[in-house]
């Protein structure tokens, strides 16, 4: 697609108010409006969208949970990889929607629980033949009036569908979107996934929607047409709602349903005609029943079959050939429940009214039909011919769903509840544990108090219209009326998730509905109104909670309560085009928020306020710690939008978060701009970060089009004295999606106020210049400025701290490192270990004791070779412990086992020093021909070697943990700009294939020192097993020494070594239990529902603390759960809370150990045993360790191989230690341990097999 110039100008639309969707906030690209950092793509600062989305945020919030960003796009062709997994809202500013290119086969992604609030709005997601248009994993994001269009193609089986949505934590919205030309599905659900795909347009694709894998999304009045298979494909293990949908002139029938079900699909109401063959079409019968007689649930759709003459393939109609039975008496139903077959459904037709004295219990798939079920027609009769059940006094309910019940029906059924005093404490309509779909129902609690009366006395029984719990139960209600319980229409518990379409909640003294205890709901235009206390109460550990365009108005106490607390779950309530409404004062005439957010609670308010914010009202009331974001597309919203530069009204503490999604543009802050951005001329737009219109793409590079196209218009010079650059913070640094170095731009416009307290006025702070520091004083040029570089491509973000300070580093005095070693093992300050003369003069005491002990291939100078400049000779390292070289000249491999045999490349990167977020490319000379090459990435994620060193597969993002600048020997991220993934070593390949930083994706960077930067040891003096332990340790930690000669040299059988290898691994157990102190010195605290901390642990000694809040804190084990008396019973396994929280521990010792104090790989079995055995004692020495794991141990006397504490641990440590090598070496090819093998070998270890369990996990997770 060759870049047009002219659709940049051209697509410069208005909006549709007359106003203009450009200011002068598009210099800078970036503007806080309303306490929201607003970023426009393209711009000086953010020249693609993918620069726009990882550049860091700006401290806004005080909590980085609610981290406002919003990313304006204008027209224009993008050509990006972009992996959201962070809460964003990416809108199209402009006219035209913008063109956004996906990179790589899933092209646009959206992953991680993180990603649940981000919004995709007004965007042209385009997909390259064999990929996706946007992937969704394990999020749920809202992806609104957005096209998803592919490159069209012949349909191949398994082609790469439009929108492919996967995971059990994915619950998308997608709403208003066209979806077309894709060669495989237009929308495709897999591995459990859910949501919502409603009012779209599904166009032209292989096939519409493809639900497989127990997928159970919501498919809500979309139009599904013109595709050449069917319009939707439900394979036999999935699931889903179809309902309102019109389904046409598709080439494979209209639905397409795979016979011999695993899971019930739901059909309702649906336009389905005009298609070749069948418009409801099953799969041939192979090894089980047909659709149409089990696993799927018709219930008045419309259809017209087209025939197409002879040759079209019709298929087999889907028709619900259920057996009928038609009952008037109560014993007529009861018998015809218990008669029907528990393989297929059986419909039984209920004449009259019919008073039962026991609840009605469903176990078996049954349609109970209060009229005749008729194809074609669906609209509501009268109530006076409907079949009716009612309640006896005594009958906690009118009908019972079992758990695990499927595919049951009830169809335009009156079910009364009514009052009586010999019933029970609650008592419902529809009790359900399983998953029945409710179709025109009128669920009639029967009560009937005054108007805002919540008066217990008025009936003797607490009453619902519909309470679900267990995780087993979804109920769908279609077109159902609640009413007139004393407690909740809807009452949700114990995980139980509900789908609500087009219902009724009225009349309900104690609300609409409740959800609480791990519930979750979803509502699609409803109706929750004239009920007491709040339409919607939702509880403080309840799951995500969606309502979609329905009416909360007129309830007694507001629309929704969230109520939060300090155990609330993170889960966001999203209500989306609601109507909502406060309630008037007892005592005045004001009227109450209709939204409450209680403290902690976090929800997300997407253009619904307009009819809250009618007259003087207060719409929102959030208490402290909630987190709330109020959106709206301009107008509607009921706040003047951007042009308030403010937030709209709220009371309370909360942080409330106000956003115009229209895409209009924020106004400049009324004050004074610090700096104007600098001139650009067209012949630095290339150096800039701007990609050029034309440049030559070969090899890999046609993967790897992060270009933006068409080039946008450089900025016009501007005239007069320039401002002074003053920084008043640390500006976020820049990137271009994969292409462009890394640069900072301080002329930039800054929406920060002016603070006197941050403006560097004191000369000393820069003891290399002083620039002009005054406002209005114009900065005077400097010379040191190469003039091949444009200024602002320097490392300006580097402080006079950072920089090298020319000075001498002088020996220590006589005596004078015996006192040095003194003094730094009794401060607690770790900042002396980034100083050059430190490190030397440790290396020099290192070196006297390998003379000392004979153990002189311990020490390694490769800690000594200090900052990586730019054209710094370095070398890589795996976490294997090998090298990174050559395998015939072009394919590299980590498979060198000493420096002699690696690569050395040269780093190629803009600024002084390598550092945390520098974009570099390495390069080296290949043995083929000498040819000059570059490390790059291929499509398949491989790294090799690419011939040119500008293109995205040859750059590499530097991440390091903490953010610093890199010195040699310090373990590094290296994240590909061509496919956004993290280098990785797999046995001896190398490859860019994952996200996560863990182990594997450890890369070491090396830079040998010169000769002469290597000191000679110091004088000899004596030390103290401590002390020799200390300075060993800290030279792991710094590089100075070679972690397995070390293991090898403590774990030998000379005397003095065991000593020091006991205070060795004395000295790292006391520095890693400061990272666990909560854990270990709380051993008896209940446990906090909060967050735990990962297992993986930072460097001992030095790698600074994890907060208190994220540990986990020990707690006695006390009285089984039912769960886990069950689970033990049937010898499954059930992890504890302490199991969870000692193996979380456990791991973390270990990983901190074995990987970063100490390196076993290669040794003998008797120095594995000794190293094992120190590990073990330091850890039980620790009595507060030991009173906190032994929750996790079983009774002395169930022990069985490994007796006591220090047995137990040295057990458990060498048995994880097996597992670790069966399951992450390659050389192992036939693996001895799975998870039930690994469970049992915990009596053996004499722990619990919930401990095990974890165990297993993590180091199934990530290697050692």
């Amino acid at each position: 697609m060759p870049p047009n110039p002219a659709v940049w100008q051209d697509n410069r639309g208005q909006r549709a108010d007359g106003g203009s969707f450009f200011s002068r906030a598009e210099l800078p690209g970036q503007v806080v409006a309303s306490g929201v950092e607003v970023r426009t793509v393209p711009s000086a600062l953010y020249p693609t969208v993918s620069s726009a989305l990882l550049a860091p945020r700006l401290a806004l919030k005080e909590s980085s949970r609610c981290q406002p960003l919003m990313i304006r796009v204008l027209p224009g062709v993008y050509h990006e990889h972009l992996h959201v997994t962070e809460p964003v809202v990416i809108v199209g500013a402009g006219k035209e929607l913008p063109v956004i290119w996906g990179v790589g086969r899933e092209g646009i992604t959206v992953s991680g629980s993180a990603a649940s609030s981000c919004v995709l709005r007004r965007l042209r997601l385009c997909a390259e033949a064999g990929c996706h248009s946007l992937c969704v994993k394990d999020a749920s994001p809202l992806i609104e009036s957005c096209e998803l269009v592919g490159s069209g193609g012949d349909p191949v089986r398994g082609a790469p569908a439009g929108l492919d949505v996967k995971g059990s934590d994915s619950r998308p919205i997608v709403r208003g979107c066209r979806i077309l030309d894709h060669a495989g599905a237009g929308v495709a659900f897999s591995d459990a996934a859910g949501g919502l795909v409603g009012t779209s347009e599904i166009s032209r694709c292989a096939c519409g929607l493809w639900l497989e894998g127990g997928s159970n999304p919501l498919i809500w009045r979309n139009t599904v047409a013109c595709h050449r298979g069917a319009g939707v494909v439900v394979r036999a293990n999935g699931r889903g709602c179809i309902l309102g949908n019109r389904i046409l002139n598709n080439g494979a029938g209209g639905v397409l349903v795979e016979s011999s079900r695993r899971a019930a699909t739901v059909i309702v109401q649906n336009k389905i005609w005009a298609n070749s063959g069948c418009d409801l079409r099953q799969g041939p019968s192979t090894n089980g029943l047909a659709a149409g007689l089990s696993g799927t649930l018709l219930f008045a759709n419309t259809v017209g079959q087209q025939d197409n003459g002879p040759s079209t393939n019709q298929g087999i109609d889907l028709v619900a050939s259920w057996p009928k039975r038609v009952v008037s008496s109560t014993a007529e139903l009861l018998a015809a429940v218990q008669e029907a077959p528990g393989d297929r459904i059986v419909l039984i037709e209920i004449q009259g009214c019919l008073t039962l004295e026991e609840p009605l219990v469903l176990d078996r798939p049954v349609v109970l039909a209060g009229e005749p079920i008729l194809a074609g027609s669906h609209a509501p009769s009268g109530a006076s011919a409907r079949g009716e059940l009612r309640a006896g006094p005594k009958a906690a309910a009118v009908v019972v769903v079992e758990d695990g019940a499927d595919a049951i029906g009830l169809w335009r059924l009156r079910l009364v509840l009514p009052p009586h005093e010999l019933r029970r404490a609650t008592a419902s309509c529809v009790e359900a544990s399983g998953s029945p779909v409710i179709v025109d129902c009128d669920l009639d609690a029967s009560y009937s108090p005054p108007r805002n009366s919540f008066a217990a006395g008025d009936c003797s029984a607490l009453t619902h219209a519909v309470r679900a719990s267990g995780p087993s139960s979804h109920p769908v209600l279609i077109e159902c009326l609640l009413r007139r319980a004393q407690g909740s229409g809807l009452l949700l518990l114990e995980r139980a998730s509900a789908l609500l379409i087009r219902c009724r909640l009225s009349s309900n003294n104690q609300g609409g509905a409740l959800i609480a205890e791990g519930a979750s709901l979803m509502a699609e235009s409803c109706e929750i109104s004239g009920n007491g206390h709040f339409g919607v109460v939702v509880g403080t550990k309840s799951g995500p909670v969606l309502l979609g365009r329905t009416d909360l108005a007129n309830n007694a106490s507001g629309s929704m309560w969230h109520c939060g607390g300090e155990n609330a779950s993170s889960s966001l309530s999203w209500l989306d085009q609601c109507s909502l409404t406060g309630a008037p004062a007892a005592s005045s005439s004001t009227v109450s928020p209709a939204v409450l957010v209680g403290s902690f609670a976090s929800m997300a308010l997407w253009d619904c306020m307009a009819s809250a914010m009618q007259g003087d009202a207060i719409p929102l009331r959030a208490e402290a710690a909630s987190h709330t974001l109020v959106a709206g597309d301009g107008p509607t919203l009921g706040w003047q939008g951007w042009a308030s530069m403010a937030s709209g009204p709220s009371l309370g503490q909360g942080d409330v978060t106000w956003i115009d999604v229209s895409g209009a543009s924020p106004p400049m802050p009324t004050q004074k701009p610090l700096a104007q951005s600098r001139p650009m001329s067209a012949a630095s737009a290339g150096s800039a970060g701007y990609p050029q219109t034309s440049s030559s793409r070969s090899g890999w590079t046609d993967a790897f089009r992060g270009r933006l196209s068409p080039q946008p218009q450089p900025a016009q010079q501007s005239k007069g004295k320039r401002e002074p650059r003053i920084p008043l913070q640390e500006p976020p640094a820049r990137h271009d999606g994969g292409h462009g170095r890394e640069r900072v731009d301080r002329n930039a416009v800054t929406d920060a106020p002016i603070d006197a307290q941050n403006l560097r006025t004191d000369p000393s702070a820069h003891p290399e210049k002083t620039i002009g520091l005054n406002i209005g004083e114009e900065a005077e040029p400097s010379s040191e400025v190469p003039s091949k570089w444009a200024e602002e491509d320097l490392d300006t973000d580097a402080t006079p701290q950072e920089k090298d300070v020319s000075h001498d580093v002088q020996p220590q005095p006589a005596g004078g490192h015996e006192s040095w070693l003194k003094s730094r093992m009794e401060s607690q300050r770790q900042d002396w270990c980034d100083q050059e003369a430190e490190r030397r003069t440790l290396f020099e005491i290192l070196s006297m004791l390998a003379l000392k002990d004979n153990c002189k291939d311990v020490p390694d100078s490769i800690g000594l070779g200090g900052k990586i400049m730019p054209n710094d000779p370095v070398l890589l390292r795996g976490h294997t412990g090998r090298w990174m070289g050559l395998k015939d000249g072009k394919d590299l491999i980590c498979q060198a086992p000493d420096r002699a045999g690696a690569e050395t490349m040269l780093a190629e990167f803009k600024g002084t020093a390598l550092k945390h977020d520098a974009r570099v490319s390495f390069r080296l000379t290949s043995s083929i021909g000498g040819a000059t090459m570059w490390l790059g990435v291929s499509q398949s994620g491989d790294v090799g070697l690419v011939p040119n060193g500008t293109e995205p597969a040859a750059r590499f993002v530097l991440r390091r943990t903490p953010p610093a600048t890199l010195l040699s020997g310090m373990a590094v991220y290296l994240k590909s700009s061509a496919n956004g993934k993290l280098v990785e070593v797999d046995g001896s390949d190398v490859r860019a294939k994952g996200s996560m930083e863990g182990t594997r994706q450890r890369i070491v960077v090396e830079k040998i020192p010169a000769q002469d930067a290597v000191p000679a040891p110091c004088d000899d003096f004596d030390l103290s097993d401590n002390q020799k332990s200390w300075v060993y340790l800290r030279g792991a930690q710094l590089a100075l020494l070679d972690k397995q000669n070390l293991a090898r040299f403590l774990a030998s059988h000379k005397a003095h070594c065991k000593a020091l290898l006991k205070a060795y691994t004395t000295l790292w157990e006391s520095e890693w239990r400061r990272q666990w102190r909560t854990t270990l010195e709380e051993d008896s605290a209940p446990s906090s529902p909060g967050s735990r901390q990962s297992s993986r642990s930072g460097s001992v000694g030095a790698g600074g603390a994890t907060s208190d809040s994220a540990r986990p804190r020990a707690r006695s084990r006390g009285r089984m759960t039912k769960r886990e008396w069950i689970m033990g019973m049937v010898g499954g396994t059930s992890s504890t809370a302490d199991d969870k929280s000692n193996g979380n521990l456990f791991v973390s010792a270990m990983r901190s150990f074995f990987a970063n104090a100490i390196k076993m790989s290669q040794l003998e079995a008797d120095p594995v045993q000794r190293v094992i055995e120190a590990f073990a004692e330091a850890l039980v020495a620790d009595a507060s360790f030991l009173s906190c794991f032994s929750n996790s141990m079983l009774p002395e006397k169930e022990r069985k191989t490994y007796k006591t504490p220090d047995e137990v641990i040295f057990g458990l440590s060498y048995t994880t230690l097996m597992l670790n090598t069966d399951m992450h070496n390659k050389q192992v090819a036939q693996k001895m341990w799975d998870t039930k093998k690994f469970v049992g070998a915990g009596k053996d270890c004499g722990v619990t097999g919930g401990l095990m369990a974890e165990i297993f996990k993590h180091v199934q997770s990530e290697e050692l």
